[in-house]
Protein backbone atom coordinates (compact mmCIF):
# COMPACT_ATOMS: atom_id res chain seq x y z
CA UNK A 1 0.00 0.00 0.00
CA UNK A 2 2.56 2.62 -1.45
CA UNK A 3 1.66 5.79 -0.27
CA UNK A 4 3.19 9.45 -1.44
CA UNK A 5 5.26 12.12 0.41
CA UNK A 6 5.22 15.46 1.04
CA UNK A 7 7.95 17.74 -0.08
CA UNK A 8 8.47 21.33 1.02
CA UNK A 9 10.10 23.62 3.02
CA UNK A 10 10.10 22.65 6.64
CA UNK A 11 9.38 26.11 7.57
CA UNK A 12 6.18 26.56 6.06
CA UNK A 13 2.99 24.83 5.33
CA UNK A 14 2.53 20.82 6.14
CA UNK A 15 5.84 19.57 8.51
CA UNK A 16 8.27 17.20 7.00
CA UNK A 17 9.42 13.97 8.72
CA UNK A 18 13.13 14.31 9.06
CA UNK A 19 13.65 10.52 8.80
CA UNK A 20 11.43 9.38 5.69
CA UNK A 21 9.70 11.00 2.89
CA UNK A 22 7.45 7.68 1.54
CA UNK A 23 6.02 5.60 4.19
CA UNK A 24 4.11 2.70 2.68
CA UNK A 25 2.16 2.11 4.57
CA UNK A 26 4.28 -5.82 23.19
CA UNK A 27 2.36 -8.14 21.91
CA UNK A 28 0.78 -11.45 23.56
CA UNK A 29 1.83 -14.51 21.42
CA UNK A 30 2.70 -17.53 22.45
CA UNK A 31 6.12 -18.35 23.07
CA UNK A 32 7.95 -19.77 19.83
CA UNK A 33 7.78 -23.44 19.97
CA UNK A 34 11.28 -25.64 19.14
CA UNK A 35 10.46 -26.10 15.65
CA UNK A 36 13.93 -26.53 14.15
CA UNK A 37 13.64 -30.08 13.27
CA UNK A 38 10.32 -29.38 10.95
CA UNK A 39 12.10 -26.33 10.20
CA UNK A 40 14.95 -28.27 8.30
CA UNK A 41 12.31 -31.42 7.31
CA UNK A 42 10.39 -28.54 5.51
CA UNK A 43 13.48 -26.64 3.93
CA UNK A 44 14.17 -29.62 2.12
CA UNK A 45 11.11 -31.01 0.72
CA UNK A 46 10.57 -27.05 -0.16
CA UNK A 47 14.03 -26.59 -1.79
CA UNK A 48 13.52 -29.93 -3.41
CA UNK A 49 10.31 -28.52 -5.28
CA UNK A 50 11.78 -25.54 -6.00
CA UNK A 51 9.49 -23.62 -4.08
CA UNK A 52 11.12 -21.48 -1.58
CA UNK A 53 10.06 -18.30 -2.12
CA UNK A 54 12.32 -15.33 -2.00
CA UNK A 55 11.74 -12.97 0.94
CA UNK A 56 10.19 -16.10 3.20
CA UNK A 57 11.04 -15.21 6.62
CA UNK A 58 11.92 -18.68 8.64
CA UNK A 59 11.40 -17.68 12.23
CA UNK A 60 7.53 -16.48 11.25
CA UNK A 61 7.51 -19.89 9.10
CA UNK A 62 9.20 -22.23 11.45
CA UNK A 63 6.52 -21.22 14.22
CA UNK A 64 3.73 -21.52 11.82
CA UNK A 65 4.34 -25.11 10.85
CA UNK A 66 4.86 -25.93 14.28
CA UNK A 67 1.23 -24.46 15.06
CA UNK A 68 -0.02 -26.42 12.80
CA UNK A 69 1.64 -29.54 13.70
CA UNK A 70 4.59 -31.61 13.33
CA UNK A 71 3.01 -33.84 10.23
CA UNK A 72 5.56 -36.25 8.31
CA UNK A 73 5.69 -34.38 5.52
CA UNK A 74 4.66 -30.36 6.94
CA UNK A 75 4.92 -29.10 2.71
CA UNK A 76 2.06 -31.21 2.41
CA UNK A 77 -0.38 -29.66 5.11
CA UNK A 78 -3.36 -28.07 3.05
CA UNK A 79 -2.24 -24.64 5.09
CA UNK A 80 1.16 -24.36 4.68
CA UNK A 81 0.58 -25.66 0.38
CA UNK A 82 -1.52 -22.27 0.52
CA UNK A 83 0.44 -20.37 2.50
CA UNK A 84 3.28 -21.04 -0.13
CA UNK A 85 0.89 -20.30 -2.88
CA UNK A 86 -0.46 -17.07 -1.50
CA UNK A 87 3.28 -15.51 -0.80
CA UNK A 88 4.16 -16.53 -4.25
CA UNK A 89 1.41 -14.31 -5.60
CA UNK A 90 2.39 -11.32 -3.27
CA UNK A 91 6.14 -11.31 -4.64
CA UNK A 92 7.22 -13.19 -1.35
CA UNK A 93 5.92 -11.12 1.09
CA UNK A 94 4.89 -13.23 4.33
CA UNK A 95 2.98 -11.40 6.41
CA UNK A 96 0.14 -10.06 3.49
CA UNK A 97 -0.40 -13.43 2.69
CA UNK A 98 -0.82 -14.77 6.38
CA UNK A 99 -3.66 -12.62 6.00
CA UNK A 100 -5.14 -13.50 3.23
CA UNK A 101 -4.82 -17.09 4.83
CA UNK A 102 -6.59 -16.12 7.94
CA UNK A 103 -9.56 -14.58 5.90
CA UNK A 104 -9.64 -17.57 3.65
CA UNK A 105 -10.62 -19.48 6.87
CA UNK A 106 -13.02 -16.83 8.31
CA UNK A 107 -14.86 -16.60 4.69
CA UNK A 108 -14.84 -20.38 5.55
CA UNK A 109 -16.74 -19.98 8.68
CA UNK A 110 -13.67 -21.41 10.80
CA UNK A 111 -12.28 -18.50 13.03
CA UNK A 112 -10.41 -20.76 15.30
CA UNK A 113 -8.05 -21.73 12.32
CA UNK A 114 -7.69 -18.31 11.13
CA UNK A 115 -6.64 -16.97 14.79
CA UNK A 116 -3.92 -20.24 14.80
CA UNK A 117 -2.78 -19.06 11.54
CA UNK A 118 -2.60 -15.41 12.91
CA UNK A 119 -0.92 -16.19 16.29
CA UNK A 120 1.61 -18.69 14.80
CA UNK A 121 2.90 -16.14 11.90
CA UNK A 122 3.24 -13.42 14.90
CA UNK A 123 4.82 -15.68 17.60
CA UNK A 124 7.46 -15.76 15.08
CA UNK A 125 7.32 -11.85 13.99
CA UNK A 126 8.10 -11.36 17.86
CA UNK A 127 10.75 -14.29 17.70
CA UNK A 128 12.39 -12.42 15.02
CA UNK A 129 12.76 -8.78 16.44
CA UNK A 130 10.29 -7.66 13.99
CA UNK A 131 7.36 -6.97 16.30
CA UNK A 132 6.66 -3.39 17.01
CA UNK A 133 7.98 -3.18 20.79
CA UNK A 134 11.40 -4.81 19.42
CA UNK A 135 11.65 -2.51 16.16
CA UNK A 136 10.86 0.91 18.91
CA UNK A 137 13.19 -0.55 20.93
CA UNK A 138 16.18 -1.00 18.52
CA UNK A 139 15.67 1.68 17.08
CA UNK A 140 14.42 4.18 19.09
CA UNK A 141 11.65 5.19 16.70
CA UNK A 142 8.47 4.60 16.18
CA UNK A 143 7.40 1.99 13.77
CA UNK A 144 4.73 3.65 11.17
CA UNK A 145 2.40 2.54 8.49
CA UNK A 146 -0.19 5.09 6.39
CA UNK A 147 -2.38 4.27 3.62
CA UNK A 148 -2.25 7.95 2.21
CA UNK A 149 -0.36 10.45 2.06
CA UNK A 150 -2.89 12.76 3.94
CA UNK A 151 -2.33 10.53 7.02
CA UNK A 152 1.17 10.84 7.18
CA UNK A 153 0.76 14.29 6.98
CA UNK A 154 -2.05 14.80 9.53
CA UNK A 155 0.16 12.07 11.92
CA UNK A 156 2.89 14.99 11.33
CA UNK A 157 0.49 17.74 12.09
CA UNK A 158 -0.58 16.16 15.45
CA UNK A 159 3.24 15.00 16.85
CA UNK A 160 5.39 17.06 14.98
CA UNK A 161 8.38 16.93 12.89
CA UNK A 162 10.89 15.87 15.64
CA UNK A 163 8.70 12.55 16.05
CA UNK A 164 10.64 10.16 15.24
CA UNK A 165 9.40 7.13 12.67
CA UNK A 166 10.62 4.72 10.25
CA UNK A 167 8.28 3.16 8.37
CA UNK A 168 6.92 -0.48 9.88
CA UNK A 169 7.72 -3.53 7.58
CA UNK A 170 4.55 -4.48 5.22
CA UNK A 171 1.81 -6.41 6.37
CA UNK A 172 2.35 -5.79 9.99
CA UNK A 173 -0.77 -3.34 10.50
CA UNK A 174 -2.72 -6.13 8.95
CA UNK A 175 -1.95 -9.11 11.11
CA UNK A 176 -2.04 -7.19 14.21
CA UNK A 177 -5.57 -5.64 13.12
CA UNK A 178 -6.95 -9.39 12.22
CA UNK A 179 -6.03 -11.34 14.88
CA UNK A 180 -7.83 -8.42 17.38
CA UNK A 181 -10.53 -8.26 14.93
CA UNK A 182 -10.69 -12.53 14.63
CA UNK A 183 -10.22 -12.33 18.75
CA UNK A 184 -13.30 -9.88 19.39
CA UNK A 185 -15.39 -12.34 17.41
CA UNK A 186 -14.42 -15.37 19.74
CA UNK A 187 -15.40 -13.52 22.60
CA UNK A 188 -11.50 -13.17 23.63
CA UNK A 189 -11.89 -9.06 24.36
CA UNK A 190 -8.45 -8.92 26.52
CA UNK A 191 -6.10 -10.87 23.72
CA UNK A 192 -8.52 -9.04 20.89
CA UNK A 193 -7.28 -5.73 23.08
CA UNK A 194 -3.64 -5.95 23.09
CA UNK A 195 -3.57 -6.67 19.28
CA UNK A 196 -5.87 -3.68 18.26
CA UNK A 197 -3.59 -1.22 20.58
CA UNK A 198 -0.67 -3.02 18.66
CA UNK A 199 -2.63 -2.36 15.21
CA UNK A 200 -3.57 1.24 16.87
CA UNK A 201 0.12 2.05 17.49
CA UNK A 202 1.18 1.20 13.73
CA UNK A 203 -1.21 3.25 12.39
CA UNK A 204 -2.77 5.83 14.90
CA UNK A 205 -4.89 7.60 12.00
CA UNK A 206 -6.72 4.57 11.30
CA UNK A 207 -10.15 4.61 13.01
CA UNK A 208 -10.72 1.19 12.21
CA UNK A 209 -8.87 -0.20 15.15
CA UNK A 210 -10.18 2.50 17.57
CA UNK A 211 -13.52 1.02 16.76
CA UNK A 212 -12.96 -2.01 17.45
CA UNK A 213 -11.07 -1.38 20.64
CA UNK A 214 -13.83 0.43 21.45
CA UNK A 215 -16.05 -2.67 20.75
CA UNK A 216 -13.77 -4.44 23.46
CA UNK A 217 -14.51 -2.06 26.13
CA UNK A 218 -18.50 -2.35 25.81
CA UNK A 219 -17.70 -6.10 25.95
CA UNK A 220 -16.34 -5.45 29.63
CA UNK A 221 -18.48 -2.84 30.85
CA UNK A 222 -15.79 -0.35 30.49
CA UNK A 223 -18.14 2.47 28.69
CA UNK A 224 -15.83 5.60 29.86
CA UNK A 225 -12.93 3.71 27.95
CA UNK A 226 -15.26 3.41 25.19
CA UNK A 227 -16.42 7.14 24.88
CA UNK A 228 -12.46 7.94 25.42
CA UNK A 229 -12.03 5.80 22.38
CA UNK A 230 -14.91 7.40 20.87
CA UNK A 231 -13.07 11.13 21.45
CA UNK A 232 -9.72 9.84 20.00
CA UNK A 233 -11.13 8.81 16.68
CA UNK A 234 -13.01 12.23 16.30
CA UNK A 235 -9.85 14.09 16.34
CA UNK A 236 -8.71 12.08 13.00
CA UNK A 237 -11.57 10.75 11.55
CA UNK A 238 -11.44 12.01 8.24
CA UNK A 239 -14.46 10.12 5.93
CA UNK A 240 -18.20 10.49 6.24
CA UNK A 241 -18.50 6.91 7.09
CA UNK A 242 -15.57 6.96 10.49
CA UNK A 243 -17.62 10.13 11.52
CA UNK A 244 -20.61 9.01 11.13
CA UNK A 245 -19.36 5.67 13.69
CA UNK A 246 -18.03 8.26 15.85
CA UNK A 247 -21.54 9.99 16.60
CA UNK A 248 -23.46 6.46 16.50
CA UNK A 249 -20.87 5.71 19.70
CA UNK A 250 -21.83 8.72 21.36
CA UNK A 251 -25.68 7.66 20.50
CA UNK A 252 -24.96 4.31 22.20
CA UNK A 253 -23.51 5.77 25.18
CA UNK A 254 -25.71 8.43 25.66
CA UNK A 255 -28.35 6.07 25.42
CA UNK A 256 -26.86 3.79 28.14
CA UNK A 257 -26.42 7.10 30.42
CA UNK A 258 -30.08 7.64 29.53
CA UNK A 259 -29.63 11.03 28.02
CA UNK A 260 -32.15 9.97 25.23
CA UNK A 261 -32.24 14.22 23.32
CA UNK A 262 -28.36 13.93 23.08
CA UNK A 263 -28.66 10.25 22.28
CA UNK A 264 -31.14 11.20 19.01
CA UNK A 265 -29.52 14.81 18.24
CA UNK A 266 -25.86 12.24 18.01
CA UNK A 267 -28.12 9.49 15.69
CA UNK A 268 -29.72 11.59 13.77
CA UNK A 269 -26.87 13.71 12.97
CA UNK A 270 -24.88 10.21 12.09
CA UNK A 271 -27.21 9.41 9.75
CA UNK A 272 -26.88 12.60 7.99
CA UNK A 273 -22.91 12.03 7.14
CA UNK A 274 -23.98 8.42 6.39
CA UNK A 275 -27.76 7.69 5.75
CA UNK A 276 -27.03 3.38 4.76
CA UNK A 277 -25.95 3.19 8.29
CA UNK A 278 -28.34 0.27 9.35
CA UNK A 279 -26.58 0.59 12.69
CA UNK A 280 -27.82 4.53 13.29
CA UNK A 281 -31.34 3.13 12.14
CA UNK A 282 -31.63 0.34 14.70
CA UNK A 283 -30.27 2.17 17.62
CA UNK A 284 -32.83 5.22 16.95
CA UNK A 285 -35.47 1.97 16.78
CA UNK A 286 -33.96 0.86 20.18
CA UNK A 287 -34.45 4.33 21.51
CA UNK A 288 -37.98 4.85 20.34
CA UNK A 289 -38.55 1.32 22.45
CA UNK A 290 -36.93 2.47 25.37
CA UNK A 291 -39.09 6.07 25.55
CA UNK A 292 -42.78 4.59 24.43
CA UNK A 293 -42.14 7.81 21.63
CA UNK A 294 -42.53 7.78 18.46
CA UNK A 295 -39.17 9.12 16.02
CA UNK A 296 -39.01 12.30 15.09
CA UNK A 297 -36.08 14.06 13.13
CA UNK A 298 -34.71 17.10 14.88
CA UNK A 299 -33.90 19.97 12.87
CA UNK A 300 -30.54 20.54 11.29
CA UNK A 301 -31.21 24.12 13.89
CA UNK A 302 -31.73 21.64 16.88
CA UNK A 303 -29.31 19.31 16.26
CA UNK A 304 -26.32 21.30 16.41
CA UNK A 305 -27.54 23.32 18.99
CA UNK A 306 -27.83 19.85 21.11
CA UNK A 307 -24.44 18.60 20.04
CA UNK A 308 -22.28 21.94 20.38
CA UNK A 309 -23.78 22.23 23.93
CA UNK A 310 -22.55 18.74 24.67
CA UNK A 311 -18.86 19.53 22.97
CA UNK A 312 -19.94 16.37 20.54
CA UNK A 313 -18.12 17.63 16.77
CA UNK A 314 -20.61 17.90 13.82
CA UNK A 315 -17.79 17.23 11.90
CA UNK A 316 -13.98 16.78 10.96
CA UNK A 317 -11.76 18.18 13.32
CA UNK A 318 -9.88 21.27 12.93
CA UNK A 319 -6.72 19.38 12.59
CA UNK A 320 -8.00 17.20 9.97
CA UNK A 321 -9.46 20.44 7.97
CA UNK A 322 -6.54 22.52 8.39
CA UNK A 323 -4.37 19.71 7.09
CA UNK A 324 -6.70 18.67 4.23
CA UNK A 325 -7.02 22.20 3.02
CA UNK A 326 -2.77 22.55 3.07
CA UNK A 327 -2.28 19.16 1.50
CA UNK A 328 -4.67 20.05 -1.51
CA UNK A 329 -2.76 23.05 -1.70
CA UNK A 330 0.41 22.43 -1.69
CA UNK A 331 -0.26 19.16 -3.71
CA UNK A 332 -2.26 20.90 -6.52
CA UNK A 333 0.95 23.04 -6.71
CA UNK A 334 3.77 20.44 -7.08
CA UNK A 335 1.16 18.36 -9.80
CA UNK A 336 0.80 15.35 -6.89
CA UNK A 337 -3.21 15.44 -8.53
CA UNK A 338 -3.98 12.26 -6.80
CA UNK A 339 -3.38 13.66 -3.24
CA UNK A 340 -4.78 16.95 -3.98
CA UNK A 341 -7.58 15.27 -4.85
CA UNK A 342 -8.12 13.56 -1.92
CA UNK A 343 -7.46 16.45 0.43
CA UNK A 344 -10.40 18.20 -1.55
CA UNK A 345 -12.62 15.27 -1.61
CA UNK A 346 -12.38 15.04 3.09
CA UNK A 347 -12.89 18.82 2.83
CA UNK A 348 -16.40 18.22 0.72
CA UNK A 349 -16.93 15.00 2.79
CA UNK A 350 -16.57 15.43 6.63
CA UNK A 351 -16.45 19.50 7.20
CA UNK A 352 -18.60 20.81 9.82
CA UNK A 353 -22.90 21.64 7.85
Amino acid sequence: MATGGIEMEAKEGLPVDPVEQANDGATDAAPLPNSEPIWKRYCQIAAGMNKLPAGWREKPVAAFLAHVGDDAEPALHPDVRRLVSLIEQDEGLVFPAAVCLAESHIEEGNYERALEVLDAVIAGVEADGECPAAIRQNTGAEPLVFRNAFERALHLHLNGADHLSIPAPEGLFGLYHLRGWVSAELGLHEKAARSLETATALNPIDCAPLFELGETCKARGDLDGFLSLTRRAFEVAYTAESLSRCLRNIGYFEIERGNFDLAAASLWRSLALDPASGMAWSELAYLRALTGAPLREPTADEITSTLTVNDIPLGASDAVTTVASTLARESLAAGRHEDALLACHILCDVAPA
